[in-house]
């Protein structure tokens, strides 16, 4: 198992909050600062989060960026 799928399985809390300005969903991982996105449905913005989780972790690992234990 490679460093980022560990810590892919990391339980980061995700926050998916509706967005009723601009319409749909706001998905973020509050620990992993600036992990944020959105999409129209909730199920769209959970999936999309997964995304923005590994584009972020992956980041973090080349840029030698710390990465923030889980809170739970």
């Amino acid at each position: 198992m490679t460093k980022l799928e560990e810590l892919m399985k990391r339980p980061y809390k995700l926050e998916l909050i509706e967005d009723p300005d601009e319409g749909g969903f706001v998905a973020s991982y509050p620990e992993l600062r600036g992990c944020i996105t959105c999409a129209e449905t909730a199920k769209e913005a959970v999936e999309a989060a997964k995304d923005a989780k590994r584009a972020w972790l992956e980041a973090a690992l080349s840029n030698d960026f710390p990465i923030p234990p889980t809170s739970s």
